[in-house]
């Protein structure tokens, strides 16, 4: 499969956006390790589907994350990324 065959697939053309309403995060945490950073918490995303200027569904979605960080010659730079889904009434 060539390169534009996967971005079609991946990013189809079509006349549906999804605007941010609010994006929140509880319970920060920040681990440091010399080199090594872990930031963790509870994210909670909402946005909506909007198709040719109406707007339709609203999704909330809550994650917990954690987001790994390395030093690199004195830059910060993320190494990885973790989110693990959560129901819609999940507290920590």
């Amino acid at each position: 499969m060539g390169k534009q065959a996967l971005s079609q697939f991946w990013f189809p053309k079509s006349n549906i956006t999804y605007p941010i309403l609010t994006y929140e995060v509880s319970h920060p945490e920040l681990h440091l390790d010399n080199h090594i950073a872990a930031y963790q918490g509870v994210s909670t995303l909402t946005w909506y589907t909007q198709e040719k200027g109406i707007a339709k569904d609203t999704t909330v979605s809550i994650s917990e994350f954690t987001t790994l960080l390395r030093k690199e010659k004195d830059k910060w730079k993320i190494y990885g990324l973790m989110y693990t889904l959560k129901a819609g009434d999940y507290k920590r």
